[in-house]
């Protein structure tokens, strides 16, 4: 839905009878911001990185490789099984059903995915907020000060790389003095 690096792949059904509510055309724009859309939960995402690029963007990465796993090697091939056992056998109505059981996976995935986008965005955002890095235990948990569940634990500053050092140096050489 947006930048190749920070967006997933979503599997759809051609077949469906209605679009997720994530994917409706119309569910905002360039110029409509939409809570409900995908192309939006993407491009949030996608400009929060933007920001720490270096340190951000393997997150995501490493979040739309696992849903993309999931989908393509697990939840699609479990459901093309569980749809041709009931192709090949012998109920009435089985078109309708698989039907059904398709639209039902592929909005109820979509709509679950681009929520997880917005709590992806949120982690980012509370994670990084001005270039200060929190840390979190293997759960995920944000560590805190023994004085305070609002005080983060191990703070670290996530300083600047070479390319945009080597930016300001530069564009503003002239004015920046090394003591």
């Amino acid at each position: 839905c947006d930048d190749a690096a920070t967006s997933y792949l979503t599997p759809v059904y051609v077949n469906i009878k209605r679009v997720p509510k994530c994917l409706e055309q119309g569910n905002g724009n360039l110029l409509s911001y939409s809570a409900t859309s995908q192309f939006w939960a993407c491009n949030r995402l996608a400009n929060s990185c933007y920001r720490m690029y270096d340190r951000m963007a393997p997150i995501v990465r490493a979040r739309v490789d696992e849903y993309e796993n999931e989908m393509m090697f697990k939840a699609v091939p479990q459901l093309d099984s569980s749809m041709m056992q009931i192709y090949n056998g012998h109920g009435l109505f089985k078109a309708a059903r698989i039907r059904k059981a398709l639209t039902r996976f592929s909005c109820r995935n979509a709509e679950r995915q681009q929520q997880a986008w917005y709590r992806l965005d949120e982690l980012l955002l509370v994670k990084f907020i001005d270039g200060n890095i929190k840390a979190q235990d293997e759960e995920g948990n944000f560590l805190h000060s023994q004085y305070s569940e609002r005080i983060p634990e191990n703070l670290e500053f996530g300083g600047y790389n070479d390319a945009w050092k080597e930016a300001v140096a530069t564009l503003h050489g002239d004015i920046v003095e090394v003591k």
